[in-house]
């Protein structure tokens, strides 16, 4: 389940109910302020408008349990998921839920853990595993290639980002 909470009110405003297991990611869109980012253990991505909650929602088969999902900030309309199999999926909602994915990274061994996107260059996005890896990707124009990685030496990694 996820909730979305009126501060204001001290209300929850919507109770969206469109996952099978556990919710572990979330994230509004910064262009689309009411459009709703989430992932779940249930394998599914999805992206709900909080104006008509009670309509489906657009829905992607991520193909094991999410781990992280984010917007891409070059391109607003495109999301990126990353799941326990090690897998990056960039995903467009223009093509609408269920659609092919615009690519699919191997970017770990094991769980890719987070992803970041940089905001002064919103093509490179910075990956961690708990392959205790960290991986920096130019993802321009759809087609991801490895710019750096590097292994911190402190075990397996589960957050990254990029300063403000």
């Amino acid at each position: 389940t996820v909730r979305v909470w009126d501060v204001s009110m001290q209300t929850t405003q919507h109770v969206l109910t469109h996952h099978g297991g556990k919710v572990q990611a979330v994230e509004w869109n910064p262009a689309e302020p009411t459009v709703l980012l989430t992932g779940g253990f249930d394998h599914v991505a999805a992206v709900v408008d909080v104006r008509a909650p009670e309509k489906a929602a657009m829905k992607w088969d991520v193909g094991a349990d999410v781990e992280c999902a984010v917007w891409n900030l070059g391109v607003p309309t495109q999301l990126l998921v990353s799941n326990e199999d090690g897998l990056v999926l960039c995903l467009d909602t223009r093509k609408g839920g269920g659609s092919k994915a615009v690519f699919s990274l191997s970017a770990h061994e094991k769980a890719t853990t987070s992803l970041s996107l940089s905001p002064g260059a919103p093509s490179l996005l910075v990956t961690c595993s708990t392959d205790k890896m960290l991986k920096l990707w130019d993802i321009a124009g759809g087609k991801p290639t490895m710019v750096a990685q590097n292994n911190p030496q402190v075990g397996a990694v589960f957050s990254a980002g990029f300063a403000p």
